[in-house]
């Protein structure tokens, strides 16, 4: 697939006015929200998959994929699980959206962000996670992003046998917590056994 034409303005906007729309609704009060941290789409930039970018909202840090145009995985029905690859490595991505929103791929990077002190740092961190995202220095065989992998750790199960129960237990899209393969997203700002890594 070709890459985007750089020259278009990127998307991320769309995305912005929804959980803007859903921060002043239904998040109002709920615990996982960090009343300093407001919605943002960070780095949206072109690439052969689409447009990456990460997504930061008051109770997650997702990594985005949104399509460059008639995208392959528009047509799968919403949850599917669709594999991108990246310098640092395979991710893989589920597709999502609804009729405000569009249809987009996201990768959940951390949630609650509560151990942020404000939207600086979240930027900061963003901008960390796309450079290591695009570093082959970076690149991570051994580690999973699949969202089955994601619950398993959330809810402490010591291996894969608990995760189809973990996955039907987790909310979404706030049930994830910083991977081991994610330590670099907090660019050294966070200590990852503080955050369940």
């Amino acid at each position: 697939m070709p890459a985007p034409d750089p020259r278009l303005p990127a998307p991320g906007a769309r995305l912005v006015r929804h959980f803007d729309e859903v921060a002043r609704t239904r998040m109002v009060d709920v615990p996982i929200v960090n009343p300093a941290l407001t919605v943002e789409a960070v780095g949206f930039a072109p690439t052969d998959a689409g447009w990456i970018g990460i997504l930061i909202t008051p109770w997650f840090m997702n990594l985005v994929l949104l399509p460059a145009g008639d995208d392959d995985w528009l047509g799968l029905p919403i949850g599917s699980t669709v594999s991108r690859t990246f310098a640092s490595g395979g991710y893989t991505f589920q597709v999502a959206g609804d009729a405000d929103s569009g249809r987009y791929l996201t990768c959940p990077l951390m949630s609650p962000l509560l151990e942020i002190p404000d939207q600086q740092t979240a930027v900061a961190v963003a901008h960390a996670a796309l450079a290591a995202l695009h570093d082959a220095a970076q690149h991570d065989t051994g580690s999973s992003t699949h969202a089955a992998e994601v619950a398993r750790r959330w809810h402490g199960a010591p291996d894969g046998r608990e995760s189809d129960t973990a996955v039907d237990a987790a909310p979404q899209p706030a049930a994830t917590t910083l991977l081991s393969r994610r330590a670099f997203l907090a660019g050294g700002l966070f200590d990852s056994d503080r955050n369940g890594a």
